[in-house]
C-alpha cells in the first residue's frame, strides 16, 4: 500500500513538454511544445534559450506587455496587503477603486453600475442572467462566428466553430443566430459594400423575429462589436446602428461583448466608440487586468437593480490582486499615451500588410486585410473551401495561414491562426516599439514569400492545367513488405538528373525539413528513397538549401512527392531553371490523392514507425544489411517498405532487384518496351472474372433447383409424415427442405455410358420372339400372388413360375421391352430420344410356336454394371447415373439410389452381398425386421453357381423391384399394350 506521507522525489528535469503531455488534460490545446521561462515587454524567453517576439500577448490578455513595471508592482505591493477578500463579505478597497477608475472612459454615462467575476465566459453568463431578469424573456441571439466562451452556458451561445461544443449537448435552450456582416460567411465576394451586407443581415434578422423568436420572448441581442475568434471582422457602425433601432423598437437588451476587443486594443478604450451606439450592458475582461484573471458587465444602475440580492457572485469574484493592477493598468493608459501608440503602430502594421497584398508574385493569395487598432486580421486563399465558395482559388497552396504561422515561429515571431477559414490574427502589446513591429511585419512577410514563391519546390494542386511538368503518369512505383506482399501504382516523373538509369530503389522513409535534427541527421550510405509531403515541405522550406538537397546530401538515391490534401503535386517552374537550381535528384509524383493515402497508410500497417516513418541516418545504417538484402531480391524484412521507382520504358538492369520473392517469374517479365514488374491490374481482372463465373454457376445450379423443386411438388413440396412410410419418402418435410433437397439434387454427377450394343442383341434374338417383359403390368401373369386376385376365384392364388436361366453370352444387350418409363427415367428417355425399352426374350426348348415362354431375366452379373437394381432398367446413354465408391463400382440411377442411400447406409448392398436389402427395401421391411429374420451367413449373389436360397432371395428381389416399379407408374399406363 503507498505511504500517503511519504515525500515525492522531485528534480527539476521532469518539467518538460513531454511531462506536460502525459499529465495535462488532453483537451487543452498548445501553438507550440514548449516550456515559457519568462516574459518581458514585447518578449518571451523559451526554456530551450529561444527569444520570441510576442504578437499573440496571451490571445490579447498582456496588453501593456510581459510583467509591466507598474502593474506587476501594484500587484505585488496588493498581495502583501490583501490576497483575498470575498466580495459578498465586505467591499475591498481596489475593487471600489477600480470602479472608480472606470466610470470616466466607459463609452456611454448611461453604463455606471458594475458587477467582476473572474474570466470572459462568466462575465457574458452574468450578462444573459441580468437581461433576462431585467425583461423577463428567456430568449438571446447571438451572431454567427461569433466567441463567447466554453462554459456550459457559453457554449450555445459560441458560433465561431463546432469543435467547442461537439457531442455536449444538449446546450442551453432560447439561443437563436443571426448572420454577421461578413462577406465570406455570407459567401458574397470580398469587394461586396457594406451597404449591401448590412441590408442583408438585417433582413435575416427581421425574419428571425418574425419566424423563429417572437420579439416579446426575446431578452437579448448579443455582439461582439469586433468579431475574434471568428475571423477578426469589424461589424460595420451602420450595422449596429440597425440593431440598436431593433433592440429599441422591441424592448430588447443590446449586449455588446468587448472582451477582446475592448481596452484599447482597437485604437479606442472600447470599440463601440467607432459607432456612438450605446450598449445596454458590456462585458469586459482579457487586458482589463493585464493577465491577472478579472472580469467585468456594466450597464445601467436601474437593470442591474432588478436583480435580487445574492443573485450575483463568486467566491473570487473581484480578487483585490487583481482589482489593484486593473487600476494600474488604467493609470498606465494615462501616463504613457497608450491609444496614441496604438494608432500609430496600426498604421505601420497596415501599410505593410497593404504592401504586401499589392506584391506581384503573393499578394494574389491575401483575399483581405482587415481590423482596427492592433486587432487585425489576414485571410489567405485557400483551394480546399466548399466548392460554392466564391473565394476559392485552386491554385493556392494548402492550408497558407497555418504553414505562414509556421515559418514565423522558426524564425521567432509568435502569431495564431483563427475562423474556419484560412485568418491570422496579429494581436501585439499595445505598447510594442516602432522597431519591433518592424521586426514583426518583416518576419511575417518573408514568411509568406517562403510558403508561396519559386524557392520553394513542390506544391499540392487540385488541377493540372497549366501545369506542364505534370506528364503522362506513365512512370510506377513497386512498392514491397514483408511476406512477399507488393503493391504497385502509377506515378508522375517530375524531374531527372543528368545521365539518370531512369531506375531508383532503397527504403522508402518520410523526409520533412524539420525532421533533420542533429540526432537523426548524419550521412548514411544505405540506399533509401525520400517521400516527401509537398503539403508539409511548403511550410518548413529552407532558405538556404531546398528540400531535395537536403536529402540528397543525406544519401537519397530519389524524392517521392505525395500529398494527402491535394490531388497531386507539382514542382514549381522556377525550380526547372537550371541557373536557379540543381538538378540533384529524380523526382516523381503520386498522381492521385487516393494512390497516396494507400502509400501512407503502408507505413502504418507494414512498419514499425518509431523507427523507420521518419529519415534517420544512424538506423538506416544499422539496417544496412538487411535494406540491401531486400533490394537484392531476398525477402523483405518486417518494418521495412521496400520501393522502386522506374520510368516508362526502362529495363531494370538488375532482374533480381525488386522481384517479390513469391513470384519472381511474374515480376520480372519483359513484355513490350520495359515492363519487368506484374500487371497487377490484369490479375486482378482475370480474378473478377473467375469469381463472377463461380457466382454465375451457383445461381444457376440454384434456380435450376427451385425449377425442378416447381416441376416435381409431389418430391420436394411441403409435406407431413407418412408412418406407413419408410425413408424419406415418410418424413415431414418443409418447404425449405424440399428446395433445399432440390438444389442438391441438381448438381452435376459423373455419367456413364456403355456402348450401343442394342444392334448386337437384335440380331441374336429369333424374329418373333418376344420377352415376357412385352406385357403390361396389368398382365395377371406378372401380377403378384399377394396383389392380384381373379375374379371367381376366393382364395386361390395364382403362383409364378419361374426357371433359372443360364448367363447371357458377353455382350448381350436388351431391347425390344415396352415403354414402362417411370417419372424418374422419362426425362433420360426424353434425352436419349427413345420411345421404348426392351429386353431380349429366348426361347429355351421350344420353338417359336411353343406355347410355354421363359423369361430372360436379368443376371446377378448385370445389376449394378448394366442394369439399374432398383428400376430393373438397362442403363443408356444421357442417363443420370451415380457410381458409388464401393469395391464394385457399382451403378444406380440417380433417382433411384437417392431413396436407399438415405434409408440405409453409404455401403453397397450389392458389395455386401445381400439383395434381401433391396428387397426390403422395396417391401417397406425396416433393418431391424430383415436382421431378425435372417438365416444364416448370407450367400453369394455373385458367384457363378448360384446355390438354391441365393436363387429364391435373387428371384424374389427382381418381382417385388418389378412390382414396385409397376406401382410407381401408376394408372398412367394401365392401357398401354404390347408391341
Amino acid at each position: 500500500m503507498r505511504n500517503i506521507h511519504a515525500t515525492a522525489s522531485y528534480q527539476a528535469s521532469d518539467v518538460t513538454p513531454e511531462f506536460g503531455k502525459k499529465h495535462v488534460a488532453r483537451g487543452l490545446s498548445r501553438a507550440m511544445d514548449a516550456i515559457i521561462k519568462s516574459g518581458s515587454g514585447s518578449y518571451l524567453e523559451m526554456e530551450d534559450g529561444r527569444k520570441m517576439l510576442d504578437f499573440i500577448c496571451g490571445i490579447a490578455v498582456t496588453n501593456l506587455g510581459h510583467c509591466h513595471p507598474k502593474v506587476s508592482e501594484a500587484a505585488a505591493k496588493q498581495a502583501m496587503t490583501l490576497v483575498h477578500g470575498q466580495c459578498s463579505v465586505a467591499f475591498s478597497k481596489p475593487y471600489l477603486e477600480l470602479v472608480n477608475r472606470l466610470l470616466p472612459i466607459m463609452p456611454h454615462p448611461s453604463l455606471d453600475t458594475f458587477f467582476f467575476w473572474n474570466s470572459g465566459a462568466e462575465a457574458v453568463e452574468a450578462s444573459i442572467k441580468l437581461a433576462r431578469v431585467a425583461t423577463r424573456r428567456q430568449n438571446v441571439i447571438a451572431m454567427a462566428g461569433g466567441y463567447h466562451g466554453r462554459t456550459f452556458g457559453t457554449m450555445g451561445l459560441t458560433r465561431s466553430k463546432t469543435i467547442y461544443s461537439e457531442g455536449m449537448g444538449p446546450l442551453m435552450p432560447g439561443v437563436y443566430v443571426t448572420p454577421f456582416p461578413y462577406w465570406h460567411q455570407l459567401g458574397l465576394p470580398s469587394t461586396t459594400s457594406e451597404e449591401e451586407l448590412v441590408r442583408h443581415c438585417m433582413h435575416q434578422l427581421n425574419n428571425l423575429l418574425a419566424q423563429q423568436t417572437s420579439p416579446g420572448d426575446t431578452a437579448a441581442i448579443l455582439v461582439e462589436p469586433l468579431i475574434g475568434e471568428g475571423g477578426y471582422v469589424a461589424a460595420p457602425p451602420a450595422f449596429l446602428h440597425a440593431l440598436r433601432e431593433v433592440c429599441d423598437k422591441h424592448g430588447i437588451l443590446l449586449i455588446c461583448d468587448e472582451v477582446q476587443c475592448g481596452f484599447g486594443r482597437t485604437g479606442k478604450m472600447f470599440f463601440s466608440e467607432y459607432s456612438g451606439v450605446r450598449p445596454d450592458i458590456m462585458v469586459m475582461a482579457k487586458g482589463l487586468a493585464n493577465g491577472f484573471p478579472l472580469s467585468a458587465i456594466v450597464s445601467r444602475k436601474e437593470i442591474m437593480d432588478k436583480q435580487k440580492p445574492g443573485t450575483m457572485g463568486g467566491t473570487y469574484a473581484g480578487n483585490p490582486v487583481s482589482c489593484a493592477a486593473a487600476v494600474a493598468v488604467t493609470e498606465a493608459f494615462a501616463e504613457e499615451n497608450i491609444l496614441e501608440n496604438v494608432n500609430a503602430r496600426s498604421r505601420q502594421l497596415f501599410d505593410s500588410l497593404h504592401e504586401l497584398q499589392k506584391d506581384s508574385e503573393v499578394g494574389k493569395y491575401l483575399l483581405d486585410v482587415r481590423g482596427a487598432g492592433l486587432m487585425v486580421g489576414v485571410e489567405f486563399a485557400s483551394p480546399t473551401v466548399s466548392n460554392y465558395d466564391t473565394a476559392k482559388r485552386s491554385d493556392a497552396p494548402e492550408k497558407l495561414a497555418s504553414r505562414v504561422v509556421a515559418k514565423c515561429m522558426e524564425n521567432g515571431l509568435m502569431l495564431l491562426t483563427t475562423s474556419i477559414f484560412d485568418v491570422i490574427r496579429f494581436m501585439p502589446p499595445l505598447n510594442v516599439s516602432e522597431a519591433d513591429m518592424a521586426k514583426g511585419c518583416e518576419i511575417f512577410k518573408k514568411a509568406v514569400k517562403d510558403v508561396t514563391q519559386a524557392y520553394i519546390p513542390a506544391q499540392g494542386t487540385n488541377s493540372t492545367a497549366g501545369v506542364p511538368t505534370i506528364d503522362d503518369a506513365d512512370s510506377t512505383i513497386l512498392l514491397r513488405w514483408a511476406d512477399e506482399s507488393q503493391y504497385q501504382e502509377a506515378v508522375s516523373k517530375q524531374l531527372s538528373v543528368n545521365g539518370s538509369l531512369g531506375i531508383s530503389k532503397g527504403a522508402l522513409v518520410h523526409f520533412w525539413e524539420n525532421a533533420t535534427i542533429p540526432a537523426s541527421a548524419e550521412y548514411t550510405t544505405t540506399p533509401w528513397i525520400a517521400m516527401i509531403d509537398c503539403d508539409r515541405n511548403s511550410s518548413d522550406a529552407s532558405v538556404d538549401d531546398d528540400i531535395f538537397t537536403l536529402a540528397r546530401d543525406r544519401g537519397a538515391v530519389a524524392a517521392l512527392l505525395y500529398s494527402t490534401l491535394s490531388e497531386t503535386c507539382y514542382i514549381n517552374p522556377e525550380y526547372l531553371d537550371p541557373d536557379e537550381f540543381d538538378k540533384v535528384l529524380d523526382i516523381y509524383t503520386t498522381v492521385t490523392k487516393s494512390s497516396a493515402n494507400l502509400i501512407e497508410s503502408q507505413f502504418d500497417e507494414n512498419t514499425n514507425t518509431k523507427l523507420y516513418y521518419f529519415f534517420n541516418g544512424t538506423r538506416l545504417n544499422q539496417s544496412a544489411t538487411a535494406i540491401e538484402n531486400a533490394i537484392e531480391g531476398e525477402g523483405v524484412q518486417p518494418g521495412y517498405l521496400i520501393a522502386t521507382l522506374k520510368w516508362d520504358n526502362t529495363t531494370d538492369p538488375d532482374p533480381g532487384v525488386g522481384t517479390s520473392g513469391a513470384n519472381p517469374g511474374t515480376s520480372n517479365s519483359n513484355n513490350g518496351g520495359g515492363g519487368g514488374d506484374p500487371d497487377t491490374g490484369l490479375a486482378m481482372i482475370i480474378l473478377y472474372v473467375i469469381t463472377g463465373c463461380v457466382s454465375l454457376l451457383f445461381c444457376i445450379v440454384i434456380i435450376s433447383g427451385m425449377a425442378r423443386a416447381f416441376r416435381h411438388p409431389e418430391r420436394y413440396g411441403p409435406r407431413r409424415g407418412d408412418p406407413t412410410m419408410r425413408g424419406p419418402e415418410g418424413a415431414p418435410q418443409t418447404r425449405a427442405a424440399g428446395l433445399t433437397r432440390a438444389i442438391l439434387d441438381t448438381f452435376p454427377v459423373v455419367k456413364f455410358g456403355r456402348g450401343n450394343i442394342a444392334a448386337t442383341a437384335v440380331a441374336s434374338t429369333p424374329q418373333g420372339e418376344q420377352n415376357a417383359y412385352d406385357k403390361p403390368y396389368n398382365d395377371p401373369e406378372w401380377a403378384d400372388p399377394r396383389d392380384h386376385q381373379p375374379q371367381g376365384s376366393n382364395s386361390q392364388s395364382i403362383e409364378l413360375k419361374m426357371q433359372a436361366v443360364s448367363p447371357p453370352p458377353p455382350g448381350l444387350g436388351y431391347t425390344g421391352a415396352p415403354e414402362m418409363t417411370s417419372p424418374r427415367s422419362s426425362s433420360s428417355q426424353r434425352r436419349s430420344g427413345r420411345s421404348h425399352r426392351r429386353r431380349p426374350s429366348q426361347r429355351s426348348g421350344h420353338t417359336s410356336e411353343g406355347d410355354h415362354v421363359v423369361r430372360t431375366e436379368p443376371t446377378p452379373e448385370m445389376i449394378g454394371t448394366e442394369t439399374c437394381p432398383i428400376c430393373i432398367l438397362d442403363f443408356e446413354d444421357g442417363d443420370d447415373v451415380r457410381v458409388l465408391p464401393c469395391e464394385g463400382h457399382h451403378k444406380f440411377h440417380k433417382d433411384c439410389v437417392d431413396q436407399w442411400l438415405l434409408e440405409l447406409s453409404t455401403s453397397c448392398p450389392l458389395c455386401r452381398e445381400d439383395f434381401q436389402a433391396l428387397e426390403n427395401m422395396a417391401n417397406g421391411v425396416s433393418p431391424e425386421e430383415s436382421a431378425t429374420s435372417a438365416e444364416g451367413p448370407p450367400s453369394s449373389a455373385h458367384s457363378p453357381q448360384l446355390g438354391a436360397r441365393s436363387q429364391r432371395g435373387f428371384t424374389k428381389y427382381l418381382r417385388t423391384a418389378q412390382r414396385r416399379r409397376h406401382s410407381a407408374i401408376g394408372e398412367a399406363y394401365e392401357e398401354q399394350q404390347p408391341i
